[in-house]
């Protein structure tokens, strides 16, 4: 598969689903969470996104615009805009939003919005994805081994230093450091 806007020895842009060159109008699509543009043939586009979008953790569709990256219990889960309100019915947690916890602004439509709930807030909150490090930093969610947010699993380890939170992959290092067994 070729890369965005890919051309062929003659220059031409060549659809980055079945490689062949495209003449006249395309589509340009970019998926939620990745970089690059894709130019298909308008034939193309459907079966290129069954085949590469990320699916719905609720109606399991393709997701080619808004994503909303709920993380419940440290697992994430990945819906569409339009598919948040029964998926809150489904699983009881009915809180709703349209602005960011962390910095009040208001989501756009194209937007990655993620939900974190944690033992640390009252209920689950909204977050644009580069707020969410700043959030898990304001809630005390700081790793003391090695000073950045857990924005993951916590987990504590107490001893007569105290009680330490750590990432999970900085668990070994922590007791190694620290001599604990």
């Amino acid at each position: 598969m070729g890369c965005s806007g890919s051309k062929d020895k003659k220059g031409a842009v060549v659809c980055d689903h079945c490689n062949k060159q495209i003449a006249g109008q395309y589509q340009t699509l970019k998926l939620p969470g990745n970089s690059k543009s894709k130019s298909l043939h308008s034939e193309c586009k459907d079966d290129w996104c069954q085949r590469h979008a990320e699916k719905c953790d609720h109606c399991k569709r393709p997701m080619i615009k808004t994503v909303i990256t709920l993380t419940v219990n440290d697992e994430s889960v990945k819906i569409h805009p339009e598919c948040e309100k029964d998926w809150r019915q489904a699983t009881g947690n009915t809180d709703m939003a349209n602005a960011c916890y962390v910095c009040k602004k208001t989501f756009k439509d194209s937007e990655e919005v993620h939900v974190i709930a944690c033992q640390e807030l009252a209920q689950p909150s909204h977050v644009h994805k580069e707020c969410i490090e700043k959030l898990h930093k304001q809630l005390g969610r700081v790793c003391d081994q090695c000073g950045k947010a857990i924005t993951g699993q916590l987990s504590t380890i107490s001893g007569s230093f105290g009680t330490v939170k750590l990432h999970s992959e900085c668990v070994s290092k922590f007791k190694k450091d620290a001599s604990i067994a």
